[in-house]
């Protein structure tokens, strides 16, 4: 009996020294895994550190100073490109009569067209439309026809050939005109855009540089840059309906615009 009593003193010992030394792990665990973790913030360039919690109590935020700028320049040149609108609309009793007479007169104004050295690439087939008309008589809608339309938008290279197209079409049966469109080729705006973008940095940097030399600071750095551009072609807003006849089109183009910008963020320090 003694012996029994013995062996269940000793397991008693032995369990209470397990649970003390689990007891231990755990609190040494505890103070390693206690060290404060930190997180590096990059957001916007600007180093900044937090605790474990996500406060910044452990590190204090680092500040930069900037100028930020904007710089602008506008180009203005003759276009070297000039499109028109033009087509032919009839109404007939029919409507394979009207559909006839519009094509006959476009395939006209086409031919002509080439003859005047105009590329087939150039000329465009826009719209084309055939639909009944109707009219209100004694208290009830009439078929009285079909409209037919057939819209072209000719692309050229000088402003006299533009008038000259103009004219022709008109005589040969155009009786609609949308309107003229000045611009610059791709190649043109490409290099005028980028010499426009060249001056508008520059704009920029001798802008950010008075403004640091008054406020008495250094700059360092750049810290980003955006660009922009703008292009303007020139319209001119022609309608009219024609119903046949001779034209002398005078035709004026004037200039367009291409504009470049840029905003410039510099860092900045004391001098």
């Amino acid at each position: 009996m003694k012996n029994l009593e013995r062996l269940v003193l000793v397991f008693s010992i032995i369990a209470i020294l397990l649970s003390t030394i689990s007891i231990l792990g755990l609190i040494t665990m505890k103070n390693t895994n206690s060290t404060t973790p930190v997180f590096v913030d990059h957001t916007n360039g600007t180093p900044t550190s937090y605790g474990k919690n996500g406060s910044s109590d452990t590190y204090t935020q680092t500040q930069v100073a900037t100028i930020r700028v904007t710089g602008r320049y506008t180009e203005y040149i003759k276009p070297d490109t000039v499109e028109v609108v033009l087509g032919v609309e009839v109404q007939a009793p029919s409507s394979q009569e009207a559909f006839n007479k519009v094509s006959s007169s476009m395939q006209k104004i086409i031919e002509k067209l080439l003859e005047l050295g105009i590329q087939e690439d150039n000329i465009t087939t826009t719209s084309v439309s055939l639909h009944p008309v109707y009219e209100w008589r004694d208290k009830a809608s009439v078929l009285v026809g079909y409209r037919a339309s057939n819209m072209i938008k000719i692309r050229v290279s000088n402003v006299e050939l533009a008038s000259k197209a103009l004219d022709v079409s008109v005589e040969l049966g155009a009786t609609k005109v949308y309107g003229v469109r000045f611009h610059v080729s791709q190649e043109q705006y490409r290099e005028i855009y980028l010499k426009a973008l060249r001056l508008a940095v520059r704009d920029a940097k001798e802008k950010a540089q008075v403004i640091a030399d008054e406020l008495g600071v250094k700059i360092t750095r750049v810290l980003s840059v955006s660009i922009g551009e703008i292009y303007i072609p020139r319209d001119i807003s022609i309608y009219f309906e024609s119903k046949g006849g001779s034209y002398n089109t005078p035709i004026m183009e004037g200039k367009v615009s291409v504009s470049a910008t840029v905003t410039i963020v510099f860092e900045i320090s004391g001098k």
